[in-house]
């Protein structure tokens, strides 16, 4: 199998035991934060959304335990930043484009956050299977544009900041002549787009846009039967102590659903994947390594079971929590 070009990150040797920071707590923790793999394949309802009272069902444990480690994940200080409901864009009608950048520091990354289009920033450490040539760090930039100008002029300041390796503008226009979304529809995705999905309910669309709560929910749960969305978990990682390992697998292919099953087969991989998310021709996960020989683990097993993927170590991201997608 291929081998990863390796270069050995840093973080999680000077990873440290303050009280402030904060490990995964066994298996409640985790089972928590997996809960927003939701929706897949498999979900019929909007009902079926995770909440501290569904997760007790499930688990079939006490409120108070839900309650509490679900203060540690989501509450102030917590290790989840925010959680965000992403709309497929071809649904909506604006353009997700894709640039990907190196970078030194940090302070290079910090200056693209104050641009009003960005949606949202992911970056770190590269870990690559040979053939795939990317710098030591890297940083992948999630803009949107209200049309392919505006995206132009956009990228015209983009490129004044950094120097781009790679662009990508999705074919919005063909997309939402195949969607057929109909108005009402739109207008229901338009206002749920980039909110936390804590308190989005049929009864707040209803009152919020003037419809009837019944119709809402109707709404809501054909577009979870139909993929219409996804949700997007943002890490505090100034809170958390384990480091966030971000794997990419590319399946040219097309075989992507057994890739996932094959990873997630493979028990140690099994117990540290968080999260996970499949795109058109690949899919991405995030893991926690909480030592450097586990961080070496999960690296070496991508190296001996998969020959298209990227790894980034010492990951972080930002989301925009004043992104207006109808700019």
């Amino acid at each position: 199998m291929l081998q990863p070009q390796r270069r050995m990150p840093s973080r999680v040797d000077s990873l440290s035991m303050e009280s402030n920071h904060y490990s995964i707590e066994g298996n409640r923790s985790i089972e928590i934060i997996r809960r927003f793999n939701w929706p897949c394949d498999s979900s019929t309802s909007y009902s079926e959304r995770p909440t501290p009272y569904g997760i007790c069902r499930d688990l079939n444990i006490s409120p108070s335990s839900v309650y509490y480690s679900w203060n540690k994940i989501f509450g102030k200080n917590g290790m989840v930043n925010t959680v965000r409901i992403n709309i497929r864009s071809s649904l909506l009608g604006f353009y997700r484009y894709i640039v990907m950048t190196s970078y030194e520091n940090y302070n290079e990354i910090k200056k693209l956050m104050d641009l009003y289009f960005i949606e949202s920033i992911y970056y770190g450490r590269t870990e690559v299977s040979s053939g795939i040539e990317v710098p030591d760090k890297i940083a992948t930039i999630i803009i949107i544009a209200k049309s392919y100008e505006m995206a132009i002029e956009e990228m015209k300041i983009i490129k004044a900041l950094i120097d781009p390796i790679y662009i990508y503008i999705n074919n919005v226009p063909l997309d939402i002549k195949n969607a057929k979304v109909s108005d009402l529809h739109r207008k229901i995705l338009s206002y749920i787009s980039y909110k936390e999905p804590f308190n989005i309910t049929a009864k707040g669309i209803a009152d919020a846009i003037k419809i009837n709560p019944a119709t809402a929910k109707k709404a809501l749960d054909y577009f979870v039967k139909n993929n219409y969305f996804y949700l997007s978990v943002f890490f505090n990682i100034r809170i958390v102590k384990f480091n966030i390992i971000a794997l990419t697998v590319f399946c040219p292919d097309g075989n992507v659903d057994e890739k996932i099953k094959m990873i997630n087969n493979i028990d140690f991989l099994k117990q540290r994947y968080m999260v996970y998310r499949k795109f058109y021709n690949g899919f991405s996960e995030k893991f926690f390594a909480e030592t450097k020989s586990e961080m070496d683990n999960i690296i070496n097993i991508a190296s001996k079971n998969l020959d298209n993927f990227m790894i980034l170590t010492d990951f972080n991201a930002y989301f925009n929590r004043d992104l207006k997608w109808n700019l």
